[in-house]
Formats: C-alpha cells, sequence, structure tokens
C-alpha cells in the first residue's frame, strides 16, 4: 500500500533512510498519476498478457476486458513474451496499454514508451471503478 512508511537501514553506514524514499515514492506517484491523466481519452486498450513463469495473469486480464468492454470501449488482449517500445508502436491502433505482466513495466520503463503503459489498478482508477486514494502498486502474488 502507498499508505505504509518506507524505511530503509544500510547495515555499512548505519543509517536509517526514510525522506530520500519518501521522496522517491511521492515522485513515482506523480508519474503513475500522469500515466492516467494521458490515458483518460482512451478508446482502445491492449491488456498485455506476459508468457513468462508467473506473469500468465489470465482471469484478470479476462476481468479488465469486461471492465473496458462496460465502459463501451474496446479491449484487445495480446500475449507477448517480451514486451519492447518497438514492438508496441506496431499496435497504431492502441491508444493505452495495461499491463498484467511485470508490474515493473509500467513503471520503471515508462519514459520509454511513446503509448502509455499502466496497471490494473491505475486502470480501475482511469474507469472509476476504484478512486486514487486506494492506489496500491500492482504485485504479482
Amino acid at each position: 500500500s502507498t499508505k505504509k512508511p518506507v524505511i530503509a537501514y544500510d547495515p555499512y553506514t548505519n543509517e536509517l533512510k526514510t525522506k530520500e524514499l519518501d521522496d522517491l515514492k511521492d515522485m513515482v506517484l506523480k508519474q503513475r498519476y500522469g500515466a492516467i491523466a494521458r490515458s483518460k481519452d482512451a478508446k482502445n486498450y491492449g491488456i498485455l498478457i506476459g508468457l513468462k513463469t508467473g506473469q500468465q495473469r489470465i482471469k484478470l486480464s479476462e476481468d479488465l476486458k469486461n471492465l473496458i468492454e462496460s465502459k463501451n470501449k474496446k479491449a484487445y488482449m495480446i500475449v507477448v513474451d517480451y514486451f519492447s517500445p518497438i514492438f508496441l508502436e506496431g499496435f497504431s491502433h492502441i491508444d493505452c496499454f495495461v499491463s498484467t505482466a511485470c508490474p515493473r513495466i509500467a513503471i520503471d520503463d515508462y519514459l520509454q514508451y511513446k503509448i502509455p503503459i499502466i496497471t490494473p489498478v491505475e486502470l480501475k482508477i482511469l474507469l472509476g471503478k476504484i478512486s486514487w486514494d486506494m492506489y496500491e502498486f500492482d504485485e504479482i502474488i
């Protein structure tokens, strides 16, 4: 959850770090809010399903497809083994991608992609299913 404090202890310097991590968390949340805002006019969504072990969240992908279609928008399920900006640019009809594979794709690599990539939680915020206050970083369990 984004509401929990984040701390790190460096055993070599005997320092406890909180401010730097809070600043990083705030920066990432601002970036994610921007990704959601960039996706607000999207009509065509590509739901990215990874083939790597542990990243094949088919049921979640189907649920997201149903949510998107319930808002009178189009959803395409795209199964891929490897994500790259060049590969995704080939889907010129897609306005926004939703990554159900590794959550870090949307967060760590977001600047590399011309088309916004959001997480399942961010899609639910975008489509009004949950509020921004309920934001939690996506994780694969």
